[in-house]
């Protein structure tokens, strides 16, 4: 008698992908994305550029690799609203997703203000999860 499984892919998956935003550290003063001492408010100065926005993301059907990892950045900058969104790029060495965000670029989008980071994770079978952070931008 032959017993056929169900090959993994045939198995329905509905489960969200976990996320976490790794970087930048809630509660930090951050300098070109590195967190330098604990403060009442998570702050960021002059970019992401010596250590970009990482993002922690897992889930039980995919690998991390082949996730879609977007990152947005949305709030009122001092000159204009702000809305930046772009995937972020899957780093083998370290295991997040990351982007890195100049000054420059920022300053394009807004210059300065408090913002909301989205870090949003889509799987193979369209499940989405995501995680945010309230910060203010200082260039």
């Amino acid at each position: 008698m032959l017993l056929l499984l169900p090959s993994i892919s045939a198995l329905e998956n509905d489960e969200s992908p976990s996320v976490e935003i790794v970087n930048p550290k809630e509660g930090y003063l951050h300098l070109f994305g590195i967190p330098i001492f604990p403060i009442q408010y998570t702050i960021a100065l002059k970019g992401f550029t010596l250590k970009p926005i990482q993002i922690l993301a897992d889930d039980d059907f995919d690998e991390s690799e082949d996730l879609l990892v977007t990152i947005s950045i949305t709030g009122n900058g001092i000159f204009r609203k702000i809305n930046y969104s772009t995937p972020a790029i899957w780093n083998e060495k370290n295991g997040y997703h990351e982007l890195t965000v100049s000054g420059r670029d920022i300053d394009a989008l807004g210059g300065f203000g408090y913002c909301m980071l989205i870090a949003t994770v889509e799987d193979s079978s369209g499940n989405i999860g995501s995680d945010e952070l309230i910060f203010i931008f200082l260039f």
